[in-house]
């Protein structure tokens, strides 16, 4: 799904998205919190996960944003990955 224009803005500033992101409850992902992210990781680009407890379900949203080289806001899509359910 993609996050721009809403919530976030493209050409916005580094700071601004990731503040934006962490007030959200996001937490920067790894390669090992975000695996099958690991391709956008490996092309620059910034991930970000938040479990949400929906019973009786898990469920993970990611973020993944990307920069330009004047580290404004170029690229931001989320997904939502259920992780099982009871």
């Amino acid at each position: 799904m993609p996050l721009t224009p809403e919530p976030l803005q493209n050409n916005a500033d580094r700071q601004s998205v990731e503040r934006s992101i962490m007030k959200a409850g996001f937490e920067r992902a790894t390669e090992t919190t975000a695996w099958r992210y690991r391709s956008e990781l490996e092309l620059g680009k910034d991930v970000y996960v938040r479990e949400a407890d929906r019973f009786p379900c898990q469920i993970k949203h990611y973020v993944v944003v990307a920069f330009d080289s004047a580290d404004t806001l170029s690229e931001a899509t989320g997904f939502e990955h259920e992780h099982g359910c009871l």
